[in-house]
């Protein structure tokens, strides 16, 4: 049974919790459907339409976002302050035209609904242990790059995280061009347990607020 939509932020997001969905609960999220992209911060408004459909389904709207991080000019209050801000502006302008019309929301800021982060963040923790020399190289490659800012006149920046867990993707499975193409945000399965680990305790916090609206005797150990 379900009882919700997602929605979220980008093309990750969207692969990542439909493999999450189907591997905990047995449940297949089709986009458009039952899991929305909302292209980033700033993106809600642009979905009122779809805020009312589920709710005259009487779904609740789930919003999964990143909680960012004060390096990205936000953290996870702020983000958490904007997003009711904005989601009680747009409950201002379903109820405008339906007043009668219950409209529920539900937030989650990853990566655990209470620290600083993102989706990269979440997927950093939950890694398969054995490939954690994986991103320590990466971790010494930054480094590296810091270390040269002294000996390089311009101004350097480290790639960002998305980088990261691609080259990790990359580097597992990259030998041809077909094979990189897992590496892709939209190919990825974050159900292969050589790479990550689903029922990982760092998943917790996700698992419990997505169990309220999902319901299966698939893999119902809490993780």
């Amino acid at each position: 049974m379900r009882s919700a939509a997602l929605f979220v932020e980008g093309i990750a997001d969207v692969k990542f919790f439909q493999d999450f969905v189907q591997y905990h609960f047995g449940q297949t999220l089709q986009e458009g459907q039952h899991i929305v992209k909302c292209s980033g911060n700033g993106g809600l408004a642009a979905q009122t339409n779809k805020f009312t459909q589920f709710a005259l389904q009487g779904l609740t709207n789930c919003i999964i976002f990143d909680a960012d991080s004060e390096e990205q000019e936000t953290d996870f209050a702020g983000t958490k302050d904007r997003i009711a801000k904005e989601l009680a502006s747009i409950t201002e302008t379903i109820h405008a035209e339906r007043p009668d019309l219950p409209v529920q929301f539900d937030v989650f800021l990853l990566p655990n609904n209470y620290d600083n982060g993102d989706l990269e963040t979440l997927l950093e923790r939950i890694i398969n242990p054995a490939n954690q020399p994986l991103l320590d190289c990466w971790d010494t490659y930054e480094q590296c790059i810091l270390m040269q800012q002294k000996r390089i006149p311009q101004t350097l920046s480290v790639p960002i995280r998305k980088s990261k867990i691609y080259s990790y993707m990359e580097i597992l499975h990259g030998t041809s061009n077909k094979e990189r193409e897992q590496a892709k945000e939209k190919n990825r399965d974050y159900a292969k347990q050589e790479d990550w680990l689903l029922n990982h305790p760092e998943t917790q916090k996700l698992h419990a607020f997505l169990a309220h609206y999902f319901s299966s005797t698939l893999n119902q150990s809490t993780p």
